[in-house]
């Protein structure tokens, strides 16, 4: 008969079990659901593309060379850098060269808040005056690398049925080995999830049926908002709107990152939930849980006393977290195979070894980016210090990166 010890580890194992098995099936039912068929040419109505630049990224040359060829007929695409001398004026260099195309505006910030992050006052700058019959406003990252159909299959949903947001999710899958690479693979496999459940939009992929952009009571949220995602998904929560999630919109990112990078990246994104969203709270607690659950090897190590069947229950845990990771992980592939991106095999040994201890690793992370998240009174991003509490809630505190810029 087990001892209280032991029915107690296997229980506290059972739970996040439960809701990791509640969340994946959710998440796959939707991935693997028949595609819509997109918008005919005739249907496409005028859309708007934003892309807000402070600094460079990795794939940025890419991903403007993509978003200039969109299987597309009617759309303008403005790019709003930071500032005249931001280095992102580099890279727009090398791919237009001195002249953009005609349906490209390169614009410079002139209009900075000092009550919400700089890319919240470029996409406020940005979608001013929107050109006429624009149905939609489309949103991207940097690091996003678009695929041909990328815009129609963002337009569809709001053009034809009505949604106020459509949206997709990020995939990594890091072109080089590293544990911090692994781990992130992780997050993005539980983050796309989450999102999905929770129906919180990805600001690297998103479009905003046109008139909810308009609406000034959302242009004054944004005007004190951290995250343009989740304060728009909240918004349209808010307001009873669908918020859609096309399942072919899976954006692949190889970018590679380390161990203190994927921290503060995780924290960035909790804290934008913590900020902005109502389901922070349960969020928070499965962060919490997670972290907790996985830190049965520590316990062990510090004697604690259980029996074998502990151990047993916690190998069977790991086993059947990460067989519902790969499930997922191949309707991905699936997804991505018929766009002709290919990802790399699980044929390498070195391979199995990091993501088997970025499953370990991992949710002890994640815990401690909720916990640094429910904390914080400051934050850095980009070059800049935010301060976070107080009237007004957010403020912008110094730029290093431009110390006599005026907010």
């Amino acid at each position: 008969m087990p001892d209280s010890i032991t029915l107690a580890v296997m229980a506290a194992l059972a739970l996040p079990l439960f809701l990791q098995l509640l969340l994946k099936v959710h998440a796959i039912r939707h991935l693997r659901q028949p595609q819509s068929p997109l918008l005919e040419g005739a249907e496409c109505p005028p859309a708007l593309v934003i892309l807000c630049l402070r600094g460079g990224d990795p794939f940025l040359h890419r991903s403007l060379g993509l978003l200039i060829d969109q299987d597309y007929p009617r759309y303008r695409i403005r790019i709003v850098v930071d500032s005249p001398d931001d280095e992102a004026h580099q890279y727009l260099k090398k791919v237009f060269g001195e002249s953009p195309p005609a349906h490209v505006e390169i614009l410079t910030l002139t209009e900075r808040h000092s009550t919400c992050t700089y890319k919240m006052s470029g996409i406020l700058f940005g979608s001013q005056n929107l050109p006429e019959g624009t149905a939609c406003v489309a949103f991207m990252d940097g690091d996003t690398v678009p695929h041909r159909t990328w815009l129609r299959e963002l337009a569809t949903p709001i053009v034809r049925d009505g949604a106020g947001v459509s949206t997709g999710n990020r995939w990594y899958a890091p072109q080089q080995l590293s544990l911090g690479s692994l781990c992130r693979v992780w997050w993005g496999a539980s983050a796309l999830s989450l999102m999905t459940w929770f129906r919180i939009p990805w600001g690297g992929t998103m479009a905003v049926r046109s008139d909810l952009l308009r609406d000034e009571e959302l242009r004054t949220r944004l005007r004190h908002a951290y995250s343009e995602d989740t304060t728009i998904g909240q918004f349209a929560a808010d307001r009873g709107e669908r918020i859609e999630f096309p399942p072919t919109l899976v954006i692949l990112n190889r970018e590679v990152i380390g161990m203190r990078s994927l921290f503060q990246f995780d924290v960035r994104q909790m804290f934008a939930v913590r900020l902005t969203h109502q389901c922070w709270p349960l969020m928070a607690l499965h962060g919490v849980v997670s972290g907790l659950t996985l830190t049965y090897p520590l316990w062990r190590l510090c004697g604690l006393p259980v029996s074998g069947m502990a151990d047993v229950a916690f190998a069977v845990f790991i086993f059947a977290w990460g067989t519902i990771e790969l499930v997922q992980m191949v309707s991905i592939r699936q997804i991505l195979a018929t766009r002709g991106d290919r990802l790399a095999g699980w044929s390498e040994p070195l391979r199995w070894f990091y993501a088997l201890l970025a499953l370990i690793v991992l949710p002890c992370l994640h815990m401690a980016a909720v916990l640094h998240a429910a904390t914080l009174r400051r934050i850095y991003w980009r070059g800049v210090w935010y301060r976070i509490g107080g009237q007004p809630p957010l403020r912008v505190e110094r730029d290093e990166w431009m110390p006599a810029a005026k907010t």
